[in-house]
């Protein structure tokens, strides 16, 4: 079942990057994870094998704490959030169309959230939406993203944007630092960023080659309140924490490979 340790100091791992029938890239498979797990308002790393999530605090490129969380099994989908608004990220797992949140770090569930339908054409997408301070969910369909605010399971906001395509990759980040999170699309090596939620993008941030082998991920590196990308090549995470599009931390992390599935 559910189990919480602290460790520290051996190597790990790894990516599980799966394509729907849509042929879309599910990201939620991948085995490397954002989060700010300590509350210090800085992102950092951490590799899911199997139930166990393996999270570094202070970017030395050890863990600091072993979540175990879920099944680790395919029908898990593991997110990211601070569902309770204590400043600290913690997990949660998705199984059809129920996402079970834990608050606490104790490996049990602290809330049950309904939301879409849990299909393979819903995305689960994750942000602070209206600058409360706690991250709920959203589900993409297309070009729709269908945005809840209250933990209700009723959508609040029906953004559009980008084509919804299998070339759109969505991210999720407070790109302007005002407190909401909101959509980027990337295509190659450009990140199409919207600020205000017009469906307009404000930013177009190019960074890394844009390749099969670039991972995108998400986070405030810095903690200066907006997030910035960072491209996975192997264990090597490279962020760029000023919008210039050259990487200023380079971070290794796990064993980026493909042996823990």
């Amino acid at each position: 079942m559910f189990s919480l340790s602290l460790t520290s100091g051996m190597g790990f791992t790894a990516t599980d990057a799966a394509a729907d029938s849509d042929g879309r890239v599910r990201r939620d498979k991948t085995r490397y994870k954002v989060g700010d797990w300590d509350g210090d308002g800085r992102d950092n790393l951490a590799v899911r094998r199997g139930n166990h999530v393996l999270m570094d605090f202070n970017f030395d490129g050890v863990h600091d704490l072993d979540q175990g969380y879920g099944d680790g099994s395919a029908e898990d989908e593991y997110l990211v959030g601070d569902w309770d608004g204590d400043g600290r990220d913690n997990l949660a797992v998705r199984r059809g169309n129920h996402v079970l949140m834990d608050f606490n770090f104790d490996g049990v569930h602290d809330l049950d959230q309904g939301y879409g339908d849990g299909s393979a054409e819903d995305e689960y997408l994750v942000g602070d939406w209206d600058g409360d301070g706690r991250d709920n969910l959203a589900v993409r369909r297309g070009n729709h993203v269908l945005m809840d605010f209250n933990f209700d399971g009723v959508h609040d906001f029906d953004q559009g944007y980008g084509n919804g395509v299998s070339e759109d990759e969505y991210l999720v980040g407070d790109w302007d630092g005002d407190g909401r999170d909101n959509l980027a699309v990337r295509r190659g090596n450009h990140v199409l960023m919207d600020f205000n939620f017009d469906g307009v993008h404000d930013f177009d941030q190019g960074f890394g080659n844009g390749n099969a082998e670039d991972e995108y991920l998400v986070g405030d590196w810095d903690g200066d309140g907006r997030d910035n990308l960072a491209v996975r090549r192997g264990n090597v995470v490279l962020m760029d924490i000023s919008f210039d599009g050259v990487h200023d931390i380079e971070q290794p992390y796990g064993n980026g490979d493909l042996e823990d599935r």
